[in-house]
């Protein structure tokens, strides 16, 4: 049988009443880890978001600078053919021999 709890100079005696203690006392604990755990979980979800949108800015501005390559490169192409080369001669005012270059004033 259960015996009535016995106070002996300020100590409990009653086992259930340590166990209780006990128990809460692990539970605590456990609680206070949980969120902890909890905080942290939530702390790298935040963070692997802020990543994600960086690579998909990153990503995005790595599509636009290779399509500016590209057009770079065709440029460069262009401006090493012979087409090229007259075209940016005659854009600095050289013409070819024979040829009359005729400066017009616009009219206001």
């Amino acid at each position: 049988m259960r015996q009535a709890r016995r106070v002996h100079r300020g100590k409990l005696q009653d086992r259930r009443a340590q166990q209780w203690l006990l128990q809460s006392a692990v539970m605590m604990l456990a609680f206070v880890g949980a969120s902890g755990l909890l905080q942290n979980t939530l702390d790298i979800t935040a963070k692997s978001r802020q990543v994600a949108v960086r690579i998909a800015t990153d990503e995005a501005r790595l599509a636009q600078l290779k399509v500016a390559n590209a057009n770079l490169r065709d440029e460069l192409i262009y401006d090493g053919s012979k087409g090229g080369v007259l075209g940016g001669v005659r854009r600095l005012g050289y013409v070819r021999p024979g040829e009359i270059r005729l400066m017009v004033a616009p009219a206001d």
